[in-house]
This record gives structure tokens, sequence and C-alpha cells, in this order.
């Protein structure tokens, strides 16, 4: 990871983004590949402290449709004046009025799950959420690595606390768990089964989603719940193929409603 405001690396040099949209928020630029408005497409929002080209394979993979991905404000991308999830999907929409898509389907990795159930454009047709926590203590198993990220200026002391309640000498509760309320699209919420206290095979973190947050999750109608096996949090790299056959059953789904 390279400090914020430091020199990029060549490798990451390697990934300039495809454009970068102006919004009422702030400057967002996206990766990815975008052949012709006609096509549905792929929205990725990546969580926090990623490489840069994370999920960035996902244009090569789905090549029958177009894909743009995203970073959180402040993760490869410029800051934005208010560090909260809803600002960020103001921001989202307006990239997906801009791009003028009618059929999206928008994935949530972990933290960027948060921006993706306050998206509100009316392209969105179906969302997809990788191991999103809707509470601060979901986070626990990773608070420390958090705080060496802000030590290290890989993250900004005030991103972190905004929206994940974590401070230097502290933990704030920060409750996200009403943001389901709202779910107006088929949500696919995909969990890691390795979760804090129960044995694990796997390596990197548990999953971030506490059973109080599943249930949370399972109790809205429009959510259908899948857990991974012998993965934590990290289902995209500790269960590739598993993680590709949920995502391309989403994207079939998304194809046939625009037909």
């Amino acid at each position: 990871m390279v400090p914020l405001g430091q020199t990029e690396s060549p490798l990451m040099s390697a990934f300039p983004p495809l454009a970068t949209i102006a919004t009422s928020q702030g400057a967002v630029p996206i990766w990815g590949r975008l052949s012709g408005r006609d096509r549905p497409l792929l929205f990725v929002v990546r969580g926090a402290l990623p490489r840069r080209d994370h999920m960035l394979s996902l244009r090569r993979i789905f090549s029958e449709i177009d894909v743009a991905l995203v970073h959180l404000p402040g993760m490869h991308s410029p800051f934005f004046a208010r560090h909260r999830p809803e600002a960020f999907a103001v921001a989202f929409d307006e990239v997906l009025m801009r791009l003028g898509h009618s059929q999206v389907l928008v994935l949530g990795a972990s933290i960027g799950g948060l921006a993706a159930l306050c998206m509100r454009s009316p392209t969105i047709r179906r969302a997809i959420l990788i191991d999103t926590p809707l509470t601060t203590s979901g986070l626990s198993p990773i608070q420390d690595d958090l705080r060496r990220a802000v030590q290290a200026h890989e993250l900004a002391r005030e991103w972190l606390e905004a929206i994940t309640g974590i401070f230097t000498d502290q933990v704030v509760e920060v409750d996200y768990r009403h943001l389901l309320n709202d779910v107006r699209v088929p949500v696919t919420a995909v969990f890691g089964a390795e979760a804090p206290g129960v044995a694990r095979s796997g390596t990197g973190p548990p999953s971030l989603v506490p059973e109080a947050d599943r249930e949370c999750y399972r109790s809205q109608p429009n959510v259908r719940e899948i857990v991974v096996p012998g993965v934590g949090h990290n289902i995209s790299g500790g269960a590739t193929q598993r993680f590709i056959e949920i995502l391309q059953a989403e994207v079939a789904a998304l194809q046939v409603a625009s037909a």
C-alpha cells in the first residue's frame, strides 16, 4: 500500500483509470471496460485499503457486459468533504447517470457495500454485497490493522473515525443496520463461514459480519444469504472460484431481466 499523498509505485501507475467523472461530491475515477450503453453494467465499489487493481480481472472474466470499478473516496481516489456512505452513494449514482446504462448490477465489497446500500439510481436492478459489516463490532478482528494503517499514513484518521467509529484510544459503535430498511432491489449478501470465535482453516481475517448483523440481513424479504465455506472476509481471494460462480449467477439474472 502506497501512503496517501506520496508518489505511486510503478505497479500502481500501471493501472490508470479509464476516466475521472466530476460529481457534486467530488471527483470519481473509474476503472474497467466500457463498450456501449446498450449492454448491462457491473458496477463494483471496492472496500477499504485494497490494491489499486483489486477485482480488475472482472473486466476480462465478464467480457459480455460492461464493467466499471470505483474505489471509496480516499482509497486511490480523491477525498470528499463528507466521509459518509451516503455521500459516496450520491456521487456513485451520478456516475451511473453519466455512464448511461439502463441495467446495472452493483457489487459492494466489504465496507464498499455500505455505499452500495445507499445508492438509489433507478438503473440499479440487483445488488451483491461481499462480507459487508453493518456494525462497528464486526470490524473488531481488524481494528488494530486499521489503526496501524493510519499510523503508516495509508488511511486518513478522519476517514476511519467517521466511517467506522474506530478512534486511537476508543471505539464508538456505528450502526448501519437501518440501511437495509430501504432496500428496493434484490440483494444477495455473501458471507464467509469462518466468523470470529469459530475454528478456522484459512488465513487472513475472519468474516467481519457477526451473527447479529446476519440476522438483520435475513430479516429483509429482498435479501438472499449465501455462506461460503472455508473462508473468512477475503472471499474473492480465498474462495475465488465460488465467488465467480456466485457473481456469474447474478450477472445471468441481470441479463435475463435485460432481455
